[in-house]
């Protein structure tokens, strides 16, 4: 899915914690099947039970040559000899639960769509409701047809970076991030390593959510992509008090994004003004400097109860 852009790619990459995908816009070498079983053979060492690999539909190596979904089962199969299987998205995939925000979504864009139309008079110039920064926007049509046929030609002159830039700066984030995240170790020598490293804390309080094993991988790996070192407190603030903090290496949070419930243990208790002193002398004994509260409506109060 997705035509010849590799948004849907990168986010579904995101979401799964995929081990290699192919998009359009950021195309690998001529020998990247050389490259993706050593990308999927270090994975396996490092404890991967299973490899997940998305190819966008008009994916090609950087010599234009089209890399289909049957070009990479047949590099893994024979060099890797893994039993590989082709999973066609728009196959077996049609719709979907839709959140909060899909829900709302249409709502927005119809109601900016309804007042559009109420103010357009013989001279306004068509237009394109969109979101920008989450707020419903209107753009003219023909600068959102040339920006998409800029991206085309871009990809047509091989100029990768540029049609990077043209989709938008959320998916340069999200390329950016996806290959951050699936790195198989973080680098030993970052090039921006801040000038004092920071022992950083991550904690879940209230009931058990989806996304936040997600959430803490995310975390761990961004902090120590940069330098820092990483405590996860497991069960709550009861582990807290209780000094039940261990440290979190790029390999601890492997996998975690399948994974259900909460990896670190999460309990409703907050802090209180009797354990106050405790988590403050925690904190002080393991130095640390930053800490991320992961959970529900308990962590704003937490978060109060500890800045006071």
């Amino acid at each position: 899915m997705g035509r010849h852009c590799g948004y849907l790619a990168i986010v579904a990459g995101l979401c799964v914690e995929a081990d290699y995908i192919f998009v359009p816009e950021d195309p690998p070498d001529s020998d990247w099947p050389s490259v993706l079983c050593s990308s999927l053979s270090k994975q396996r060492l490092a404890g991967r039970r299973q490899n997940i690999v998305i190819v966008s539909e008009g994916a090609v190596d950087r010599n234009g040559e089209p890399i289909t979904a049957h070009k990479i089962q047949e590099v893994i199969t024979k060099r890797l000899k893994q039993d590989t299987r082709i999973t066609v998205l728009g196959h077996v995939q049609r719709g979907g639960s839709p959140s909060a925000f899909d829900r709302l979504l249409g709502c927005r864009m119809g109601v900016e769509a309804v007042l559009a139309l109420m103010e357009a008079n013989d001279d306004t110039e068509p237009c394109v409701v969109t979101l920008h920064r989450n707020q419903t926007i209107r753009l003219p049509l023909m600068e959102c047809v040339q920006k998409t046929n800029a991206v085309s030609k871009a990809l047509r002159d091989k100029n990768w970076k540029q049609a990077v830039n043209l989709r938008g700066i959320s998916f340069a984030r999200n390329l950016e991030t996806y290959k951050m995240l699936t790195l198989p170790k973080p680098p030993m020598h970052p090039s921006f390593l801040p000038y004092k490293v920071q022992c950083l804390a991550v904690i879940h309080i209230g009931a058990p959510a989806c996304g936040m094993n997600a959430a803490v991988r995310s975390f761990v790996r961004n902090s120590i992509y940069r330098g820092h070192n990483v405590l996860g407190i497991h069960e709550g603030i009861e582990g807290l008090i209780a000094g039940k903090l261990k440290p979190l290496e790029w390999s601890t949070v492997s996998g975690f994004v399948s994974k259900g419930g909460a990896y670190l243990g999460t309990k409703r208790m907050i802090p209180t003004s009797e354990n106050l002193e405790k988590i403050a002398e925690l904190f002080n004994k393991f130095k640390i400097t930053g800490l991320l509260i992961i959970g529900g409506f308990e962590v704003s109060i937490s978060h109060i109860i500890i800045k006071n």
